[in-house]
């Protein structure tokens, strides 16, 4: 969702889309700057993950947080 619910135009479908920072800028309750580099535009996004879900990501998904048979966690 659009931050601040400003409305504007978003992405077009095949638009190159960077968002700065990932994984380590994601926090929760805090909006992401998504930069639309095809058209020179950029806007703040709210995402809905909690702390496990930003975890989860981190560590490349839910493969990733599974401890592997005699490697300490």
């Amino acid at each position: 969702r659009f931050a601040g619910g400003e409305e504007q135009e978003g992405p077009h479908e095949g638009d190159e889309l960077e968002i700065p920072g990932l994984p380590e800028v994601l926090e929760p309750n805090r909006p992401l700057a998504v930069r639309d580099l095809s058209r020179g535009a950029q806007f703040a996004l709210h995402h809905d993950l909690t702390r496990r879900g930003i975890e989860m990501v981190r560590a490349g998904g839910l493969m990733g947080m599974l401890p592997v048979a005699g490697v300490p966690a």
